[in-house]
């Protein structure tokens, strides 16, 4: 069974079920979208986005008696688009579904004392404005 997450935002609500949550590099990841519109919808797509974050805690050195600041940055990131135009009505629900790569000769998942990777799986229903969308951590492996 697949895991489920879901988020609400202004235009729809979103939720998006996975095979598994655990990936080898170079394995693609298949997602399936619910989308149902909270009110009239003009969307110009589906999006589905993969992307992996390093971040560095901030740190003090007794010695020197310093302190470095943590930082966050984003070291890959690959979106496609799972359909061309929406349109839905108040209440109506669309289903959509698609797969992203993992590359390989990347990070994997990874939790140290003083730095961590991190992948994530988007769904967004892109439209003017706040776009709805819902997020997954996944885990991958190299």
């Amino acid at each position: 069974m697949g895991f489920l997450n879901a988020l609400t935002g202004g235009g729809a609500s979103v939720q998006m079920t996975l095979q598994k949550q655990r990936y080898q590099a170079g394995e693609s990841v298949f997602a399936w979208i619910n989308v149902v519109a909270n009110q009239n919808l003009n969307a110009d797509g589906i999006v589905l986005h993969l992307f992996c974050v390093e971040q560095t805690q901030p740190q003090h050195c007794s010695r020197c008696n310093m302190n470095t600041n943590g930082q966050s940055e984003t070291v890959f990131s690959n979106e496609i688009k799972l359909s061309g135009p929406v349109q839905l009505w108040q209440g109506q629900a669309a289903q959509f579904q698609g797969s992203i790569q993992i590359p390989q000769g990347l990070p994997p998942t990874f939790m140290g004392r003083h730095a961590s990777c991190k992948w994530f799986l988007e769904a967004r229903v892109s439209m003017f404005g706040n776009d709805p969308d819902t997020k997954m951590e996944i885990q991958v492996f190299s």
